[in-house]
């Protein structure tokens, strides 16, 4: 069981940040945008650190990490800073609270140092105090970037405080009583998109051409491990050296920029616990099918909202769309007039796997409205096989683990 220690971004607190530092510059905007300028400075300003969507109660939340605990240990470490809000269980598929016993009592280790990490109460800090400020919203310093406005009030969310540990060493089943909406991992999404495949691309030779037919043979009859150059044909090697031929005489100054081990690792990373805690949701038993859907949902919005653009839900047949911009996020910027011919076919790779993913999880947002139960049990089921497929399809290494099923 992996811990993590750190901390929320309260709506409170971000509203409050967004309107002091002018973030958005529209003059009523809604909360949700302040909510999301906000969070996108404060991981800015703490050096994007690492957030992780972690168990609050029955569900999940992000976390800005401070330190991560992967010791496998049934309880977390002992508290040492206890003016801070505590620990949580990283929601990695592992453990869920309608699987297993909630925690009730933390493991007494004095060898756990947690005076390391990003401090994001720092940052906080200049505002925290600012209670009765009113500051209105102006165009000075946006740090907004391209996201559309939301202007949905129902959204908003005002918590109201957590739970005190100060002075105190029990405890209780849930570390803090609110959390950071899920929203706030939606940021984080178009983090990882707008910052991804910014390095200097390699010269690349690319052996899974749908071309060379004969290892596309050789492939369907292998396992990845068993793939090897040698299964090439006397006609496809021929082909090979006038590929190499053209990569060399570009030069090593020529390039497009791109990155495309950097593209894959971003791709992955992004769904590396998402993919597996789907899998280990549609594999539950299934009690209440509604009930179900609902946590299913709340683990879909994360990767979903940052493409729920308020210009194109208002359009007749916005879904067709909605499904395009996330199949092409990660990679709509790439200079595609500049490819060889294997960046060609790695680019058609990576449009092809998104493509698989993004198809997945949007027939399951928009696949539930006003459905009655027994045709919601049938719909899981098509899902949990539709997600199996696609785990195995992928093949990731980091979606591979031991889950609970």
């Amino acid at each position: 069981m992996t811990w993590v220690y750190g901390w929320p971004l309260y709506n409170r607190d971000a509203v409050k940040i967004a309107k002091k530092h002018n973030l958005v510059k529209d003059l009523n905007p809604g909360t949700l945008r302040l909510i999301e300028a906000a969070h996108l400075w404060v991981s800015k300003k703490a050096g994007f650190p690492l957030m992780l969507c972690c168990w609050v109660g029955e569900d999940t939340e992000l976390v800005y990490a401070a330190y991560v605990d992967y010791r496998e240990r049934a309880y977390p470490p002992q508290k040492i800073l206890p003016e801070d809000p505590g620990w949580y269980r990283h929601s990695d598929g592992s453990w869920s609270p309608w699987g297993g016993e909630l925690w009730s009592e933390t493991d007494r280790n004095p060898k756990d140092n947690l005076n390391s990490g990003i401090w994001i109460k720092d940052i906080l800090a200049a505002v925290a105090d600012d209670d009765d400020e009113e500051v209105g919203s102006g165009e000075e310093d946006s740090e907004e970037g391209d996201d559309d406005e939301s202007d949905e009030d129902t959204d908003e969310e005002s918590t109201e405080g957590s739970d005190d540990a100060t002075g105190s060493d029990e405890d209780s089943d849930v570390t803090v009583t609110d959390g950071v909406h899920r929203i706030f991992e939606g940021p984080q999404s178009l983090f990882w998109t707008n910052y991804a495949s910014t390095s200097t691309s390699p010269s690349t030779i690319f052996l899974f051409d749908s071309s060379l037919t004969s290892l596309v043979e050789a492939r369907r009859s292998m396992v990845p491990d068993e793939y090897r150059p040698a299964n090439l044909s006397d006609e496809d090697v021929a082909i090979v050296p006038a590929d190499v031929a053209e990569v060399m005489a570009r030069g090593p100054s020529i390039g497009n920029g791109v990155d495309w081990q950097d593209l894959a690792r971003t791709i992955q990373e992004h769904f590396a616990d998402r993919l597996p805690c789907m899998q280990h949701l549609l594999h539950q038993p299934v009690v209440n099918a509604i009930t179900q859907l609902t946590r299913m949902r709340k683990q879909l919005v994360i990767s979903l909202v940052p493409y729920m653009h308020r210009e194109i839900v208002e359009k007749q047949g916005w879904f067709a769309e909605f499904a395009h911009r996330c199949a092409v996020r990660f990679a709509f910027h790439l200079p595609r007039a500049e490819f060889t011919k294997h960046e060609r076919v790695l680019h058609h790779a990576v449009a092809e796997a998104l493509h698989e993913l993004y198809g997945a999880y949007t027939e399951v947002w928009f696949g539930v409205e006003e459905k009655p139960a027994p045709i919601l049990q049938r719909l899981l089921e098509k899902w949990k096989g539709q997600f199996d497929s696609l785990l195995e399809w992928l093949d990731w290494p980091m979606c591979t683990k031991a889950y609970l099923l």
